[in-house]
C-alpha cells in the first residue's frame, strides 16, 4: 500500500507544481480569496488521488485473496480425493481380515485343518495403518489462509472434518496398536493351542485340536473380529464423511 501511495505521490508532482504556481501567483496579485479556494480544490484532488489509490491497492488485494482461495480450495479437492482412495484401500484391507476371521470361525464347527488355520492365524496378525492427507489444511493453519476463505460454513465443516479425521486415526491404530499387535499378535507368537512340528520340521497337521483349544481360539478370533468391524465402521462413516466434503469444496470452486 505504501508503494501504491508513494507511486501516486510522484505521479502527481507536475499537477501539485502546477498549482503551487497559481497559488504563487494569486498571493503575488493579493487575491486571497481565489487563493483559498485553489488551495482547498489542491487538497481536494491530492485526497481523491490518495484515495483512488488505496482503492485500487484494496482492489489488488481482494483479487489475490480470491486466487489464493481458488488455488486452497483446488489443493483441498485434491487431499480429499487421495484420501478417499486411502480410506477405499483399508476397507478392502480390513473386509478381507473379516472374511479370513469367519473363514477360521468356521472350523471350529468341524475337523480343523491345522495347516489351513496356521496360515490364516498368520495373515490374521497382519494389519493396516490409517494414513490421514491433511497437506493443505494444515498449511492453510500455518500460513493463515483460513481466514481468507469467503464461505465461513465451508471453513467449519473443514475443521470439523480434519478433527474427525484425526480421531479415526486414533481409534484404527490403537485397534491395531493393542488389540492386533499385542493381544492376537502375541497369541500366536506365545502358541497357546500347543502346535508342534513333525520330525520333517513342518507343521504337525495329524494333531487334534481340542474342544478347550478351540474355545481359546474362538475368543481370539472374536476379539479380532470385534477390532476389525469397529476399523470398518470408523472407516466407513469417514468414507461417507469424506465424499460429502469434497462435494462441497467442489461446488465452492465452481462458484469461485
Amino acid at each position: 500500500m505504501r508503494q501504491t501511495v508513494r507511486c501516486h505521490q510522484k505521479n502527481s508532482r507536475p499537477m501539485i507544481k502546477f498549482f503551487r504556481r497559481i497559488r504563487y501567483h494569486l498571493m503575488g496579485e493579493n487575491k486571497m480569496g481565489k487563493y483559498f479556494k485553489y488551495a482547498v480544490g489542491e487538497i481536494f484532488l491530492v485526497v481523491i488521488g490518495i484515495l483512488i489509490a488505496l482503492q485500487i491497492n484494496n482492489w489488488n488485494t481482494a483479487y489475490k485473496d480470491r486466487k489464493l482461495e481458488h488455488k486452497t480450495l483446488s489443493n483441498l479437492k485434491l487431499d480429499l480425493s487421495l484420501q478417499k482412495g486411502i480410506i477405499q484401500d483399508h476397507l478392502l484391507h480390513e473386509r478381507m481380515l473379516l472374511l479370513k476371521v469367519d473363514s477360521c470361525l468356521s472350523m471350529i464347527h468341524s475337523k480343523i485343518k491345522v495347516d489351513r488355520l496356521v496360515v490364516l492365524l498368520d495373515t490374521l496378525a497382519d494389519r493396516l495403518t490409517f494414513v490421514t492427507n491433511s497437506v493443505t489444511f494444515d498449511h492453510m493453519g500455518l500460513e493463515g489462509n483460513a481466514s481468507n476463505m469467503t464461505n465461513v460454513d465451508l471453513q467449519k465443516k473443514l475443521l470439523e472434518y480434519y478433527q474427525q479425521l484425526d480421531y479415526t486415526k486414533s481409534v484404527v491404530n490403537n485397534n491395531n496398536l493393542y488389540r492386533t499387535n499385542s493381544q492376537f499378535g502375541a497369541f500366536i507368537v506365545n502358541n497357546p493351542m500347543g502346535l508342534e512340528l513333525n520330525e520333517n520340521g513342518l507343521i504337525d497337521t495329524m494333531q487334534e485340536i481340542s474342544p478347550k483349544q478351540k474355545y481359546t481360539l474362538k475368543k481370539q478370533l472374536e476379539a479380532r473380529k470385534y477390532s476389525l468391524l469397529n476399523n470398518i465402521e470408523k472407516c466407513s462413516l469417514q468414507m461417507i464423511k469424506t465424499e460429502e466434503l469434497f462435494k462441497l469444496v467442489e461446488e465452492e470452486l465452481m462458484n469461485n
